[in-house]
């Protein structure tokens, strides 16, 4: 297998984000570049240079049409993973692949079907409720830590394996993304909330969660050679996780993904 260049990658990156942002289009969807690549839109007009991949997020019923639309999908390059799609796949939250590449990330196992992708993101809501908000947190925090990290990434704490092997050895994966499903989404139907949080963390909730405004209005932005969507509220998101984010961080902070890509087949793109 011939291994992916750095130019290639983002090639294939930038033709998958200009495919979600076509059929978000055709089907009335509205998402945000969020992360590192919100990041690269504002200040490099495109990628980050370090960055190797791509995040988005929809609001939760933004987020289920999104899946509705790719798993219809005639172009069959892409193929959508998500929670319960097979039995290796353990993000509970979705992922669109190039079906040609090959990827390989170091601190975790294998996962059937698994290419170049990128990262699809569902914003639920968080009630006012200070008490109910930390309840959520805690649970979270169980699931995904205790329950769920330890068991499908290679590199973890023994601690944390250990104590997830006295609570919920038996635990089926299938059974445990439902139930992180669940407690996600428990506030989805609720009227009067004013924050929401993404369905993966990897700062804080309180670093990561948004004003409910945030997915309200949206702008488009230039990124590499196309055209994509952005939350106008771009500034407060941004800001609230990263601080100073027009400013990049110090060369010993510039990490991209450990991670290695190929070509299942060679195309010359």
């Amino acid at each position: 297998m011939d291994k992916i260049d750095n130019k290639e990658l983002k090639k294939i990156l930038v033709d998958m984000l200009q495919y979600i942002n076509e059929e978000c289009k055709n089907n009335n969807i509205n998402y945000s570049v969020v992360g590192g690549t919100a990041i690269g839109a504002i200040r490099e007009k495109g990628f980050i240079p370090w960055d190797d991949d791509v995040d988005i997020g929809l609001l939760s019923s933004d987020y289920k049409a999104l899946k509705k639309v790719l798993l219809k999908g005639n172009n069959k390059q892409y193929k959508l993973l998500y929670p319960g799609c097979n039995d290796t796949y353990y993000f509970p939250f979705m992922k669109l692949v190039d079906t040609r590449t090959l990827l390989k990330e170091n601190d975790v196992k294998e996962i059937e079907d698994y290419g170049v992708y990128i990262d699809i993101f569902e914003y639920n809501k968080l009630p006012h409720s200070k008490i109910k908000q930390l309840f959520y947190r805690i649970k979270m925090t169980w699931n995904l830590k205790v329950l769920l990290k330890p068991k499908y990434y290679l590199k973890n704490d023994l601690k944390l394996q250990k104590l997830r092997n006295i609570f919920s050895k038996s635990i089926k994966l299938g059974n445990l993304l439902k139930k992180i499903e669940r407690d996600q989404e428990k506030y989805n139907n609720i009227v009067n909330y004013n924050k929401l949080i993404p369905n993966w963390t990897t700062y804080s909730y309180e670093k990561e969660a948004v004003k409910k405004s945030v997915f309200d209005e949206f702008i488009e932005v230039k990124f590499e050679n196309i055209n994509v969507m952005i939350t106008k509220e771009y500034n407060d998101m941004l800001t609230n996780t990263y601080g100073d984010y027009m400013t990049p961080p110090e060369k010993k902070d510039r990490v991209s993904h450990d991670s290695q890509s190929y070509w299942k087949k060679h195309n010359d793109i």
